[in-house]
Parts: structure tokens; C-alpha cells; sequence
């Protein structure tokens, strides 16, 4: 059966590096399903690993405000000189110590390098049933991986499409439980149930155009970048260079990414962090994703949505002092509505923000931004694509 969502979705960035999307029938079902298993359990012991490793890292050393240009040499030098199987060391290196880019993109271009191993007809699912467990270790999100093969990678959905990718999701869902048992992985300091309609409707509008924006700038960028790129490979300091002036003066310095995602969704964050992580940081991380492929990752759009809606949330207070508004509500919000907006997976966001926090009692405001966010985009966009497609 046809994607009915594949092409409306197209007009999106991808979370994961390009990979390009085809049939799979050249090996049998069973023994299909056997290497997806193998792939995916590889693929999410490396992300289980990745975690440790930087919470490790974090915990017991302060990072110096130059690593992130180190770290980025390093990744260049590998992308440039080490086989295409290797590449995934330099982003893990430069994820760890201060890239903008969440962890889980070292795992999905692990992923990717694993599925190239085997044929063109057979890369395709391997590699999606691989960054579904990644998404399921990481986030403890099993059910939205298989959402996010659903409505955006799947071109068909047919038995030996879905059936990989409930093995990987089912397989990280495994090491997510062994990692945080049943606690859900981010906390958020939601204290009130009352919802103000008004205000997450405005989110949700805001948001959307944040991510019509950020959708728009990414593809503007990565056409421009790509000249560079193709003159001189050292081009690709570029946004190493003005992340490092980011961490030079600011007050937290070089920081994983997952804890500023726990300082956000319990509103421990001074303005100029707000500011730090909505602008410049999704700025930094857009000229990443522009020059080494990565995809957006996960965590950079919940950053820079969860930041840019509590600055929105901040200035409607202001404006307007008679409303109420839960600062970690907000957050939640923010970056439900970011990911539905850019990722083009708006059941897939929806479900994503349920099961990485449990806040089951706030599904209702959700539901309302992911909808309002994803609407957005494609509504200015759609035209867009259409005529450049022509």
C-alpha cells in the first residue's frame, strides 16, 4: 500500500541523514527480519553506550569553550580521510564534546553505515528498523520511531517494510527499559492543569512559523554551503568557529545537550540562556546540519523549540499580565510543536512528548499545537515545493 503522507511530508527536514528511499525483495522475510534485528540491536547498544559515555564525561570533567573547533577538526579530518564505514567516530567525537547536535545523530549515522553494507534493495529497511531503535533507546519513544517510519520514511507500507521497524523499535524500547527501568527519561515541571486555549493556539501558530522558518533556512543554507564545501573542505570550521564564540561568553559553557534540555522543561534558565539556545544555537546547529548532512537530530528541535516558546510564553506575559501561563507547559509545547513542524511527523511528535515524559494529562494541548505547527509549514510551503519539483 501507497504512503499516503510520503510526498505531502517531503517538504520537511529529515531528523537522520538522507538515505535513499527504494523497494526491499531481494532476501526472504525471515532472514530479512533476522539482520534487522541484528542491525537494530548493534545500532542501540551504541547509542546505550554513547549515553553512558557522555554522562560519564560530563559528570567528571568541565569542558574548555574551545572543544567544540577541536572536535570538529577531528571530525573533518575523519569524514575527509577515513573510510565511509569510520564516519560515524568523528560525529560521536564531536557530538560528546559540545557540537549542537543530540547524541542520537552519532547513532543514526552509525546506522546508516551499518545498512550500507548490504545491497541497494535491502539498505533502505535495514537502515530505518537501525535509527528506530536508536530513537527507542534514547528516548525511551518506541511507538513514535514507528510512527515517524509511517507517515515520513516509508515510501510503502507493506509487512516487509513495517515488520523491521517494530523489531527496532521494540529492541531499543528493550534497552531504554534497562537504562531508566520505567521512569520516563525528561521530567517536566508541569504544576497546573488548567489550560488557557488561547495562549497554545498562539504557541502553536508561533511555532509553526519558527518551523517554516528553520525548514526554509536550512535548505537556503545548505545550497549555499555546499560551494564552500566542494572549494575547500576547512570551510566546515565555519560553524565550529561561532559556536566556540558562543561558549567563550556564555555563563553555563560547554555543556552536553540533554541537560539543557532537563534545565528548559523545569524552567531553571536565565534569558540569556533562552536566547543562547533559541537563536544562536539553532543557528550554529543549522549550519552543522548544513555542511555534514547530519539530518536535524531530535534533540536540536527540542532545544530550539522548548527555548523560542518560553521566550514567546515570556513576551505574551508581559503583554498580556492577566494570563497564567506554566513555564514547563510552555517547553513542552514548544518542542512538541517544533519537532511536528520540521519533521513533518505529526503523530509521531505527539506521541514522542507523551512517552518521554508521561505527562498524559496535558494530550489535549498537544495534540492542538502539533497540529497547528504542522499545518503551518505546509500551508506556506506546499506551492513552494511544488514549483520547484516542476
Amino acid at each position: 500500500m501507497q504512503n499516503i503522507f510520503y510526498n505531502i511530508n517531503r517538504i520537511g527536514t529529515g531528523i537522520a541523514p538522507v538515505f535513499k528511499t527504494g523497494s526491499s525483495t531481494s532476501l526472504p522475510l525471515f532472514k530479512k527480519l533476522g539482520i534487522a534485528a541484528i542491525i537494530s540491536f548493534c545500532a542501540s547498544l551504541f547509542t546505550a553506550g554513547c549515553l553512558w559515555g557522555i554522562k560519564q564525561l560530563n559528570s567528571d570533567w568541565e569542558l574548555p569553550f574551545y572543544f567544540p573547533l577541536l572536535a570538529t577538526g577531528i571530525w573533518i579530518l575523519i569524514d575527509r580521510y577515513l573510510p565511509a564505514f569510520l564516519q560515524f567516530i568523528g560525529a560521536t567525537i564531536a557530538t560528546t564534546i559540545g557540537a549542537p547536535l543530540g547524541l542520537e545523530t552519532s547513532g543514526f549515522i552509525f546506522s546508516k553505515a551499518l545498512a550500507n553494507k548490504f545491497t541497494k534493495q535491502d539498505q533502505t529497511i535495514f537502515y530505518y528498523s537501525a535509527i528506530a531503535g536508536v530513537i527507542a533507546t534514547a528516548f525511551g519513544a518506541p511507538v513514535a520511531a514507528l510512527c515517524f517510519a509511517l507517515e515520513v520514511w516509508l515510501l510503502e507500507w507493506t509487512i516487509v517494510s513495517i515488520l523491521p521497524i517494530v523489531i527496532g523499535s521494540t529492541i531499543g524500547a528493550a534497552f531504554s527499559y534497562l537504562i531508566h527501568d520505567s521512569i520516563p527519561v525528561f521530567t517536566t515541571s508541569i504544576t497546573s492543569n488548567e489550560f488557557t486555549w488561547n495562549i497554545y493556539i498562539a504557541i502553536g501558530i508561533i511555532m509553526g512559523l519558527w518551523a517554516t522558518l528553520t525548514i526554509s533556512l536550512t535548505k537556503l543554507t545548505t545550497r549555499a554551503l555546499n560551494y564552500l564545501k566542494q572549494k575547500n573542505y576547512w570551510w566546515l570550521l565555519i560553524p565550529a568557529l561561532a559556536l566556540t564564540l558562543i561558549y567563550y561568553y556564555s555563563p553555563s559553557g560547554v555543556n552536553n545537550t540533554y541537560s539543557y534540555l532537563d534545565a528548559l522543561l523545569h524552567a531553571r534558565v536565565t534569558l540569556f540562556m533562552l536566547f543562547s539556545l533559541a537563536i544562536l544555537k539553532w543557528l550554529s546547529w543549522i549550519l552543522y546540519n548544513s555542511f555534514f548532512k547530519t539530518g536535524t537530530g531530535i534533540v536540536p528541535l527540542l532545544l530550539s523549540g522548548g527555548a523560542f516558546a518560553l521566550f514567546a510564553g515570556v513576551l505574551l506575559q508581559l503583554i498580556f499580565p492577566a494570563i497564567k501561563i506554566d513555564a514547563g507547559l510552555i517547553v513542552l509545547l514548544g518542542m512538541t510543536a517544533m519537532l511536528a513542524g520540521t519533521s513533518r511527523g505529526v503523530v509521531a511528535a505527539i506521541i514522542f512528548s507523551l512517552e518521554l515524559t508521561h505527562k498524559w494529562e496535558v494530550t489535549l494541548p498537544i495534540i492542538m499545537v502539533a497540529i497547528v505547527s504542522y499545518s503551518l509549514p505546509l500551508l506556506i510551503l506546499r506551492k513552494k515545493h511544488k514549483i520547484e519539483e516542476a
